[in-house]
């Protein structure tokens, strides 16, 4: 559930953040350059920041997953949410925070997950049985992209935020419900260690 659950937002948010902030939003392509900037100095310190505080202060990756998942669902929210003021600046600095939030819970659940599934069986055939189930529904929850093609439209954004809207609300149930489930491996987990 945790790569349907990603990939049904991620997809979208690739497809779209660029288009969305440029083409629709006006932003300037100062400002663009200038998000871009920060986002990979971000990108940069927030992966190895995540990783060490999930393994030096032993955090559940589950915990992660669980709650962590529908915070990134509500960064993916942040993103498409409609923009009230014209004015290039609060675009820009909508445009930067968006896009950090974004991928700041992202690096979160997805270190979170990764690790989670190496650590979650010592036998390789189970972990590549997981790995293979982790992407058929990685591949089912990609086709969301499909989809939002029947909602795009760049001068009525209404239709395709109500189905940001809901890929939102969708995508944080299938973390939660991820969480629940993958509570017992942990356990079980804790007990082979």
């Amino acid at each position: 559930l945790v790569g349907f659950a990603s990939s049904l937002i991620h997809t979208i948010f690739i497809s779209y953040y660029v288009w969305l902030f440029l083409q629709v939003h006006k932003l300037e392509p100062q400002w663009f350059y200038f998000g871009e900037i920060i986002f990979m100095i971000w990108n940069c310190l927030n992966d190895p920041l995540f990783g060490f505080f999930l393994d030096y202060f032993q955090a559940s990756r589950v915990k992660a997953i669980k709650y962590g998942g529908p915070a990134w669902s509500l960064a993916f929210l942040v993103v498409f949410m409609p923009i009230v003021f014209d004015d290039p600046s609060y675009i820009g600095l909508h445009f930067i925070f968006a896009l950090c939030l974004y991928d700041g819970m992202l690096s979160y659940v997805q270190l979170a997950h990764s690790a989670l599934l190496a650590e979650i069986s010592k036998s390789t055939n189970e972990r590549a049985r997981m790995n293979s189930y982790n992407s058929i529904f990685c591949v089912i929850g990609s086709n969301s992209v499909f989809i939002s093609h029947l909602f795009w439209n760049e001068n009525n954004l209404f239709k395709f935020q109500f189905f940001v809207f809901f890929l939102t609300c969708f995508s944080a149930i299938a973390f939660i419900l991820a969480g629940f489930f993958l509570q017992d491996y942990e356990k079980d987990c804790k007990i082979l260690n």
